[in-house]
């Protein structure tokens, strides 16, 4: 009987490994908190698509209630000459019991990249802590129902812009998922 029940535990086992294995093998990303991916808005007009990204964490102490917070929203607009689109939107890291960080950005999206499934946006932030506005290098990468933005040390160029001291060292933040872009807590701070 125990072996039984062991093999039968073992195949269980392995027929659940299998499953997982297929699941991450095709490229599926889990998207915490959503159960679908919320379409774009698609603007004829002016030929945009908006998106928006929300991250909400509780707060180490949850008997605070406290959340930290980051909001993203940002519109695709014209193909540039060198095949990249524009962007532009805004950006905000609200952490529960910190200062927060917050601006609206312009770059440009690069193409859809296998590696990643997703596209990265290379953008200037116009952010304002503490008091204090700079414009700053900021990359964010999305797709799949998620976006991050990357942070880094940073160095102050010679107009004035702080930049990534070195691109391949940056680090991913926490990972927003695609929210539908009426929903209230993309527009409250």
């Amino acid at each position: 009987m125990k072996i039984t029940k062991r093999l039968a535990a073992s195949i269980l086992l392995f027929i659940v490994i299998f499953a997982l294995f297929g699941y991450v093998k095709r490229g599926t990303t889990l998207k915490p908190f959503s159960t679908q991916n919320t379409p774009p808005k698609h603007s004829s007009s002016t030929n945009s698509y908006e998106f928006c990204f929300l991250s909400k964490e509780a707060y180490s102490d949850t008997s605070l209630n406290l959340y930290d917070k980051q909001i993203l929203t940002f519109t695709l607009g014209q193909t540039t000459q060198d095949g990249r689109q524009t962007a532009s939107g805004t950006y905000a890291f609200l952490p529960a019991e910190k200062d927060s960080k917050a601006g609206s950005f312009t770059g440009t999206v690069g193409k859809m990249n296998p590696n990643i499934s997703g596209r990265l946006i290379d953008a200037v932030w116009n952010s304002t802590a503490e008091g204090m506005a700079n414009n700053e290098e900021l990359l964010i990468q999305f797709g799949e129902g998620s976006a991050v933005a990357f942070f880094g040390e940073m160095a102050e160029s010679k107009d004035g812009l702080y930049v990534y001291k070195n691109k391949n060292d940056v680090q991913p933040g926490s990972s927003m998922y695609q929210t539908d872009c009426s929903n209230p807590e993309i527009r409250t701070r």
